[in-house]
């Protein structure tokens, strides 16, 4: 599927194929290919987003720019990011906005760029909204140093609102980072049924939604989610969305099985 998108994305001019074609990318390359393979082709397609972004009409310059963000976690280098947030480099036609800054900057939180810390501080007194804190939060997750603070912070949920926690939630689970990252696969299972029996049902689904190790697609994962299903006290809710994790990561396992090379 890779290789068809690779060599007839740019010459397709209709967003809403294109975004079909582009939009399963991200999907193909979090779960059905191995840790080579994802780093080969997120080059490839954060190479081939910058060539979409430059060529393509008005109109479709947002789907590349999403490309180019969402394969930026294993390109080899994100300069070209870096001289779009400071304006060295400009791109016709595409509305640079700010929400588009902090994306970037998300990006080189989770890469450990060497200059995103005074990239961070500079863009949150530029941006005081409160979207721009939620933006900031996600950035600061994002960041491989300080991972244990944070999933304290989504544990005990307190002193902060649901949007903000979920915002921050998002940054979490990098794939550029994930052999640094193990040990959330397993804390996980052993909070999730405290987070179920003791917050509330809308706080603990945002938990699930945002926490579920799916970063690991493995035997692992999948075995401590049955193991947790096969407790008899499970809140309904949470069981639901187990068998359902656990039904799409098998698929995930069949085709990663069947097509990885």
């Amino acid at each position: 599927y890779l290789k068809i998108v690779a060599e007839n994305a740019l010459g397709e001019n209709d967003l809403t194929i294109l975004e079909s074609y582009l939009g399963r990318v991200s999907k193909v390359l979090g779960s059905y290919v191995s840790e080579e393979e994802y780093k080969k082709y997120s080059e490839q397609f954060y190479n081939l987003g910058w060539e979409g972004l430059r060529k393509s009409p008005k109109e479709n310059k947002n789907i590349w720019f999403s490309l180019i963000t969402l394969t930026a976690g294993g390109a080899k280098s994100v300069e070209d990011l870096v001289s779009l947030l400071n304006g060295k480099l400009v791109i016709k036609d595409l509305d640079f906005n700010q929400e588009k800054r902090w994306v970037i900057l998300i990006i080189l939180s989770a890469r450990g760029y060497k200059d995103a810390e005074r990239l961070l501080k500079s863009e949150e007194k530029r941006d005081k909204s409160d979207k721009g804190k939620k933006f900031l939060f996600e950035a600061q997750v994002s960041r491989l140093n300080e991972k244990k603070k944070y999933w304290d912070i989504f544990v005990k949920a307190e002193k902060h609102s649901l949007d903000y926690l979920r915002e921050g939630m998002a940054g979490f689970y990098w794939k550029c980072q994930k052999d640094k990252l193990a040990e959330y696969q397993e804390l996980f299972f052993k909070e999730i049924k405290n987070i179920f029996n003791k917050k509330d049902r809308q706080y603990a689904s945002t938990f699930f939604s945002g926490l579920y190790p799916r970063l690991f697609v493995d035997k692992k994962t999948l075995d401590l989610t049955k193991k947790i299903l096969a407790e008899k006290d499970l809140p309904e809710i949470l069981r639901k969305e187990l068998l359902q994790e656990a039904d799409e990561l098998e698929r995930n396992l069949r085709i990663l099985e069947k097509y990885s090379s």
